[in-house]
């Protein structure tokens, strides 16, 4: 008896799931003038007969409780479809699958598009700024001075070529520095602006959402004549122009809930020049005050916070590392604001 009852209850079981259904799930947005038949309609076979009773229609109503009147569909709501494999047609699904998939492809590219610009674009920015220096030339001297800039004026510009992955930059900056003080004499000593500028080659790394550049940076800044100030205690402002090649890496990030745009970048100098501002008319020889050229490399860490489509606030953190007629250390941090001119 045992027996019989349990091949009996096996065999249901087996009938049951052999007339189990399977569904299709999909997405679908009402249309303008879509009726939930005419839906069905365009996913179900001609030969479909279909009522309220059916159990892909049970079953769809079932999973979207937020669809309050099946009889006035709005247009623009999203239905969460259940169409059973025996009234599935499948060559009228395919090219509606073929179509959402368009779309989210057309809507990545927009969204490709809106996050990268195109043309040129071009900016103005100030920036003030606290620069420490260190000179050390062994056995002569060692001096520490400020070179502080509470103006410092320039232009960016970017050029991004239309459905292309590389960009070019552009920028240039002048610094008006305030007389500086130092630790060797008590006089403060006029400094001459300092200039720089620099052009990049860029360019964006998709799966990373990060861009990586290299080029050309100058510089143009003024050092002491160690020498000179050691032999007749009197100081010389000399002229050092540095050219560097430049590599970096730049990325936007979120930070509580603000869109950060940083850039980290190391460079290496392989053109230099120095101006010796005493005249040889002095009597000076070449053993008695510096001469020759600087070479090193410098760090620099920029962050950069768009505020509106006009403004940005800036700032950025510079250190060089260089040897010379001097060994010279240079750190430069500041802040400043921006406005976008297209």
């Amino acid at each position: 008896m045992f027996k019989k009852v349990f091949y009996i209850l096996l065999f249901s079981l087996m009938v049951s799931n052999a007339y189990a259904l399977n569904y299709y799930s999909f997405m679908y947005q009402v249309e303008d003038g879509d009726t939930f038949g005419l839906i069905l309609k365009k996913f179900v076979q001609d030969t479909s007969i279909i009522n309220a009773k059916t159990p892909l229609v049970k079953k769809t109503i079932k999973n979207n409780p937020h669809i309050l009147q099946w009889s006035n569909l709005p247009k623009g709501s999203i239905i969460e479809l259940y169409i059973s494999d025996d009234f599935m047609d499948m060559k009228k699904y395919r090219p509606y699958e073929a179509g959402i998939l368009k779309k989210i492809a057309d809507k990545e590219e927009k969204k490709r598009e809106s996050t990268y610009p195109s043309g040129l674009k071009a900016s103005l920015f100030y920036m003030a700024s606290v620069g420490t220096f260190n000179q050390k030339a062994d056995q002569i001297a060692e001096i520490k001075f400020k070179q502080n800039s509470p103006l410092t004026f320039g232009g960016s510009f970017n050029f991004y070529p239309k459905d292309k992955l590389y960009s070019y930059s552009f920028s240039a900056y002048g610094s008006y520095l305030l007389a500086t003080a130092n630790s060797l004499t008590s006089e403060k000593i006029s400094i001459p602006p300092e200039i720089g500028a620099n052009l990049y080659y860029e360019y964006r790394l998709q799966n990373f959402g990060a861009t990586v550049f290299s080029g050309i940076d100058y510089e143009s800044f003024y050092v002491f004549n160690l020498r000179g100030l050691q032999n007749y205690g009197k100081v010389y402002v000399d002229g050092v122009g540095a050219t560097y090649l430049t590599v970096g890496f730049a990325k936007s990030f979120t930070f509580f809930n603000r869109q950060l745009f940083s850039k980290l970048s190391i460079s290496k100098s392989f053109l230099s020049s120095y101006k010796n501002n005493e005249p040889l008319s002095s009597g000076l020889i070449p053993d008695e005050y510096d001469t020759g050229k600087y070479s090193g490399s410098k760090f620099l860490f920029y962050l950069n916070y768009k505020f509106n489509d006009k403004f940005y606030l800036h700032t950025l953190f510079k250190y060089h590392s260089m040897s010379g007629p001097s060994n010279l250390s240079v750190l430069r941090v500041g802040v400043g604001f921006g406005y976008i001119l297209f």
